[in-house]
């Protein structure tokens, strides 16, 4: 099962991004917050425009329900940040390759996993007046959202032969994020 590889050939991925991030480790100060906040976006962003180019209502994927860089903005405005500031923000350009169906899904396959982790997130920053829309981003849907993507994944890549790029794409993902969440790839 395809949801069962991806899992299995990116964990170490996963856990690397994860000890990257360092949110996990300990209660954030407002100022490290804000500057993970803005390496998200920074990925993000540009992430989300570029799968903007696939064609998903050929394939019946509901990709802007799913999009995060607004909620992104929605807490970098909260601590402070004002709109010309955001749109400063570095961006990424060392992103996965995203010019096939399979590779997008790949990609959103890491996007969409992180609101699962993202909800142990939210409860590590309980009671602190931090704002946590993009780490909440799905609330109490969180797992139907991520079973829907699942069902859809599955659904569509059954008896296409694109296994394997879906899965290099997921991996790929994973190393541009921990990457660019590391701080060695700053230009814009």
């Amino acid at each position: 099962m395809l949801l069962t590889r991806l899992r299995d050939d990116t964990r170490y991925l996963h856990d690397n991004a994860e000890q990257t991030l360092g949110i996990l480790n300990g209660v954030p100060t407002t100022k490290e917050y804000l500057g993970l906040l803005e390496r998200f976006y920074g990925y993000y962003k540009p992430v989300e425009l570029a799968l903007f180019t696939v064609p998903w209502n050929t394939i019946g994927f509901d990709w802007p329900l799913r999009r995060k860089a607004s909620l992104l903005e929605q807490d970098l405005q909260a601590l402070g940040e004002s709109q010309p500031a955001i749109d400063s923000l570095p961006l990424c350009r060392d992103l996965p390759p995203l010019d096939s169906v399979p590779k997008a899904l790949g990609c959103i396959y890491v996007l969409e996993g992180a609101t699962l982790g993202g909800q142990v997130i939210v409860r590590r920053l309980q009671g602190l007046a931090l704002p946590t829309a993009f780490f909440g981003s799905y609330g109490e849907n969180v797992r139907t959202m991520w079973k829907e993507f699942g069902a859809f994944l599955t659904e569509y890549t059954t008896g296409r032969g694109e296994d394997d790029e879906v899965v290099q794409s997921a991996c790929k993902t994973f190393e541009t994020i921990g990457t660019w969440l590391a701080g060695e790839q700053e230009d814009r």
